[in-house]
């Protein structure tokens, strides 16, 4: 219930930074899929932006991949990118009806 500023609403403008920036980030998180130290920091940049919001599965996700490149141990990052996607897809849902208020 924050009052808008110039007519955009706070949340309106971190949910619109985040639907535009998240696709992006989640494909160079599949870009890095083989690369530790990429994967590392692009999940925790996505982890980053979706605690700004509340996401989260997208959090969490992002959390185990960044683990996982920190660790060098890569095997399940493909299986927790397409459930990262997933989740984004479900998150997005949510999160539309609150850029619209």
């Amino acid at each position: 219930e924050m009052p808008p500023a110039d007519g955009v609403s706070i949340i309106r403008e971190l949910v619109d930074l985040f639907l535009e920036s998240a696709p992006e980030r989640i494909g160079q998180i599949g870009e890095a899929i083989n690369d530790p130290g990429r994967l590392a920091f692009h999940a925790h940049a996505l982890k980053s932006m979706g605690l700004n919001l509340g996401a989260k599965r997208v959090v969490e996700i992002s959390q185990q991949l960044e683990g996982l490149g920190r660790s060098g141990e890569l095997n399940g990052a493909p299986g927790l990118l397409r459930e990262l996607e997933d989740a984004f897809s479900q998150t997005k849902v949510h999160l539309l009806p609150f850029r619209d208020r």
